[in-house]
């Protein structure tokens, strides 16, 4: 079960922790693949980010949230 982390007074969702770590890793993931690579999947950079994001995010869920 998902509950809330506390730090001090504030409460944050696993989501919105789980959603910072899915972008900083997508970040990285983007200055290390080379264009050569990305030219072989045919798809324009944008898209994807958005696959490598919608993939860590749901890898850190399956993860971190059981």
């Amino acid at each position: 079960m998902l509950k809330e982390f506390a730090m001090g007074d504030l409460l944050f969702t696993p989501m919105a922790i789980f959603t910072i770590m899915a972008l900083i890793a997508t970040i990285i993931t983007h200055f290390i693949l080379p264009e050569h690579v990305i030219a072989q999947f045919l798809v324009q950079r944008a898209w994807l980010n958005i696959l490598v994001f919608i993939s860590y995010l749901a890898l850190f869920m399956y993860v971190f949230g059981a």
